[in-house]
């Protein structure tokens, strides 16, 4: 009957710091002595040997008591929002959210490659229909694009070159298509 009414008492307290009960049950003497050493700390939240959970404490028939720890969240806080979950960070679309942009080309530039590659990447400054300004590569060998040529853009990093977001599809528009070497 005692653990029953406990237990009532124990999950009908809102915001209660519950997270770590210690029953003693068969050394009082024992469970005295970690009161002492769990007050000295200032860890005890209220009442004594018996009282830990407040609401009139608790005690089962004398033979020692609950103490109550506080090791941070609250039940209520836990409840309400839910327990802690690192999220992912979603990826940017560079396009907003579109999966392809028109452009012009203002400009074609060379860019160099991060420390551990040498290869030059082709890549064009781009005048996209969203308004903005991007620098797209260009995959392939080869191609044929200049000033005021009309490109497509998709979204798609360049891992080892800086500042480069957006790469161009060949086979639209002004941008031919790889030319196959056999």
């Amino acid at each position: 009957m005692g653990f029953q009414k406990f237990l009532k008492t124990f999950f009908s307290l809102e915001g209660l710091h519950i997270v770590l009960v210690v029953i003693a049950l068969v050394a009082p003497s024992f469970a005295e002595s970690e009161e002492k050493k769990i007050e000295k700390r200032g860890l005890l939240l209220s009442g004594g040997l018996g009282g830990g959970l407040g609401h009139g404490g608790l005690s089962l028939g004398g033979h020692g008591g609950f103490a109550q720890v506080r090791l941070g969240s609250t039940l209520y806080r836990l409840h309400k929002y839910g327990d802690y979950r690192k999220q992912r960070k979603k990826k940017k679309n560079p396009l907003d959210g579109k999966p392809f942009a028109k452009g012009v080309v203002l400009k074609t530039l060379i860019r160099k490659p991060k420390k551990p590659n040498s290869a030059n990447r082709k890549c064009v400054l781009v005048r996209l229909s969203t308004g903005k300004e991007m620098v797209a590569f260009i995959p392939g060998v080869g191609h044929n694009l200049q000033e005021h040529n009309m490109v497509l853009c998709r979204p798609g990093k360049l891992k080892d070159t800086p500042g480069v977001k957006i790469r161009c599809v060949r086979g639209k528009y002004d941008l031919g298509h790889p030319i196959k070497t056999t």
